[in-house]
């Protein structure tokens, strides 16, 4: 629930709102000793548990979307049930348990620039928040004409309730691919593959570490091994904790992440963190920008968003909390320089009004979290007519040849991230 209100003509929101939020509160280790409050108010909000404790067949998965609200509002659920029966013949593949051993090559890697050709896109099904499931259908349709979609979904069971809730001709859709693993959460651009490229043209999936405090999620955090080995590509360990929301690559050498990187592996020296992520990613320039103030992720695609190899796109400097650190953010991409030696034209992108979210989370909108996928960019858009319209006019000013796509990601950035958090793409195989 968010609290909008209208004075003059201008919209605003109040700082403090009850807004929807895709987090599995109860798997929190530092809340599980609350767990005699936190339980019974979270099985009231979430189907906690139906990622280990699924349906057990059609009749009681009909039975568990009526109670989320999932099925059709024109349909009965013995209608609906039908329907979903009709619907368990849609092929899904396993990703098994054990992945890949990690490659030990001297190959010198490339990771590709989010612009370059991609194969698929992959997301986790909300399936433990019902509340995301109609951000997600707009997401799967906004990148299935560009891209193959990945869905990962917790067990097979849950293949016909994701087909019935697309709706009508994806049955036999070849651009959605179902996918059965494991996992803890839906935030699948953090512990993701790094998919890179060697010198001999195979794709390498990097694994990082993925623990960020305080979720250590291990099912997340062996997520990159096991895709790498079910699409058949090579694997490599990185030594280091890093989320892939914390960088941007052009490709061509350059990195751009944030200090958030350093303090994620102290007390590692910082020569020893930058060297081994330009060594472990292939690039030979990095450059570092301070993080939000009281934003939790400390990520950079929170505030900026590489569009081009020589444009940033930055969130304007109008925060209170944040201004001086986004005006410092603009300051020092300005007087850097990427690994071709070229300077970067930077870009403002709105602001839109921070909030707190139940009084815990600081949440942090922004139009650089967008996914660019095969010279489309979606884009969130949160309510504000007028930013939403500049925001959308100015990716199509900086991105001529994108088609710009934008999504109501109201209810996704409730819990911090919106489009570029919730996805991953995988690049195509040069081959």
């Amino acid at each position: 629930m968010t609290l909008p209100y209208t004075f003059g003509g201008r919209r605003w929101r109040s700082p403090v709102q009850f807004g929807y939020a895709a987090k599995p509160w109860w798997k929190f280790e530092h809340l599980q000793r609350f767990n005699r409050i936190l339980m019974p108010v979270c099985q009231r909000l979430y189907p906690v548990g139906a990622d280990v404790a699924p349906p057990a067949d059609i009749d009681a998965l009909a039975r568990w979307m009526e109670r989320w609200g999932l099925l059709p509002a024109d349909k009965p659920r013995a209608v609906a049930q039908h329907q979903l029966e009709a619907l368990t013949s849609r092929p899904v593949e396993t990703v098994e348990a054990e992945g890949m051993p990690d490659t030990t090559t001297s190959q010198i890697l490339r990771l590709p620039a989010e612009w370059e050709p991609s194969e698929a896109v992959v997301i986790t099904w909300p399936v433990l928040f019902p509340g995301f499931w109609g951000f997600y259908r707009d997401l799967v349709a906004a990148i299935a004409p560009a891209a193959r979609v990945d869905v990962l979904i917790p067990d097979a069971i849950y293949a016909p309730a994701v087909l019935a809730y697309l709706g009508e001709g994806w049955h036999d859709d070849r651009r959605l691919r179902l996918l059965v693993t494991a996992s803890d959460d839906v935030w699948v651009r953090d512990y993701g593959p790094l998919t890179c490229i060697d010198k001999a043209g195979q794709r390498v999936m990097v694994d990082a570490i993925f623990d960020p405090p305080p979720t250590p999620f291990a099912n997340d955090d062996s997520f990159p091994v096991r895709y790498a080995a079910h699409q058949g590509c090579l694997g490599r360990h990185l030594a280091l904790h890093l989320e892939g929301g914390n960088l941007w690559s052009d490709g061509q050498g350059t990195i751009i992440t944030t200090e958030g990187l350093y303090a994620r592996n102290f007390p590692m020296p910082v020569d020893e963190v930058r060297h081994r992520l330009l060594e472990g990613l292939g690039a030979e320039t990095l450059i570092v920008v301070p993080s939000l103030r009281m934003e939790g992720t400390g990520h950079v695609d929170v505030f900026a968003k590489l569009a081009t190899p020589d444009t940033i796109l930055v969130t304007e400097p109008r925060s209170v909390i944040n201004g001086r650190r986004l005006t410092e953010v603009a300051e020092v991409l300005r007087a850097s320089r990427n690994a071709a030696g070229h300077s970067y034209r930077v870009v403002a992108l709105p602001s839109v009004p921070a909030y707190c979210n139940w009084g815990v989370s600081r949440i942090w909108p922004s139009y650089t979290n967008a996914l660019t996928v095969n010279h489309r960019v979606l884009v969130p858009t949160y309510g504000f007519p007028e930013r939403d319209a500049t925001a959308l006019t100015t990716y199509q000013q900086v991105m001529p040849d994108h088609e710009i796509i934008g999504i109501d990601a109201r209810i996704a950035v409730n819990a911090g991230g919106t489009i570029h958090c919730l996805t991953m793409q995988i690049p195509a195989d040069p081959g």
